[in-house]
């Protein structure tokens, strides 16, 4: 349309399609407009694009309506470029098109598990595509992946732990959609934290700490002190004593800080100095007696001061 497709887009040149084919399923389109110079350089490039028979503007906001850019250009300012030559106008379009991946999905994961019949929690993970571009970035950020795929060039990776699994579906998601990880359970949290621990994967177990003391409650308290004491992880460790302290009684009603009793008595000892610290502090006699040492303090400060 040189001068607009309607009237409230009088004075622009309009860019439409008619209705596109309705095979297409799950995808992107993206369609790229350009015009071309007399010397066949491109020149004016607008985009836009159509996702589930919505469109989403990825340029400007130019408005647009149905299948295309109402006002990809003004008029005036066409007649008056380079591009319009011999009373013609060369006008190019590319589409490209994307498969979507349904969120927290992928497609075709280029690995499969394999579980052990004597052990129900062990397996081999065989690598099925060596060449996707999974193994390529964990191969680029991990050694521990470098070794197995360049280094080794192994096919399947054992032993691999059924929490090991978890946490790889959950760190291939976040790689092959470029997003932070996604976690449906806190269990995949604490999987993701030990596994990308152990393939020197540093970013993703920030992700999971970070993940792990912003949804902090009583009912895993007890398990963070243990993994964060485990993996000297001291900023989590200590977001999950104060939630604990702030929670006792909570707390201890769990089983996690049953077993925490059990297999780490040191640990659980120092919880309790924690506790008592804190009871002490909160006694009103202590808080009387800490701020007349704090007075005499700045008041011998003073003086000090007073005689240099």
């Amino acid at each position: 349309y040189p001068n607009g497709n309607s009237n409230e887009n009088e004075g622009y040149v309009s860019f439409m399609f008619q209705e596109l084919s309705s095979s297409f399923k799950n995808c992107i389109l993206n369609f790229t407009f350009t015009l071309v110079d007399v010397e066949g350089n491109q020149r004016f490039p607008q985009s836009f694009a159509k996702e589930y028979g919505k469109f989403v503007v990825r340029t400007r906001s130019y408005k647009v309506q149905q299948h295309g850019l109402c006002r990809y250009m003004e008029r005036k300012k066409l007649l008056l470029s380079d591009v319009f030559y011999s009373d013609m106008l060369h006008v190019k379009c590319e589409i490209h098109f994307y498969p979507k991946e349904t969120p927290g999905e992928l497609t075709k994961r280029p690995y499969e598990m394999s579980y052990s019949k004597t052990e129900e929690n062990l397996g081999t993970l065989f690598i099925t595509d060596a060449k996707h571009t999974l193994w390529t970035f964990l191969a680029e950020n991990s050694s521990y992946f470098k070794k197995i795929l360049i280094t080794d060039g192994a096919t399947k990776i054992t032993p691999f732990y059924k929490e090991d699994y978890m946490a790889l579906n959950v760190m291939a998601k976040s790689i092959l959609q470029e997003e932070e990880p996604r976690f449906h359970h806190t269990i995949e949290a604490f999987a993701l934290y030990k596994f990308a621990d152990r393939v020197l994967m540093p970013d993703f177990k920030r992700h999971c700490s970070n993940y792990l003391g912003e949804n902090m409650s009583a009912d895993v308290a007890s398990e963070v002190i243990v993994m964060a004491d485990i993996y000297s992880d001291t900023l989590l460790k200590d977001m999950a004593i104060q939630c604990a302290l702030e929670n006792w009684q909570e707390v201890i009603a769990t089983n996690n800080w049953k077993l925490l009793q059990e297999r780490r008595p040191k640990l659980a000892e120092e919880i309790y100095d924690c506790k008592l610290g804190k009871e002490k502090k909160d006694d009103p006699d202590i808080k009387r007696e800490a701020s007349k040492i704090i007075l005499n303090t700045s008041e011998k400060r003073e003086q000090f001061q007073f005689y240099l």
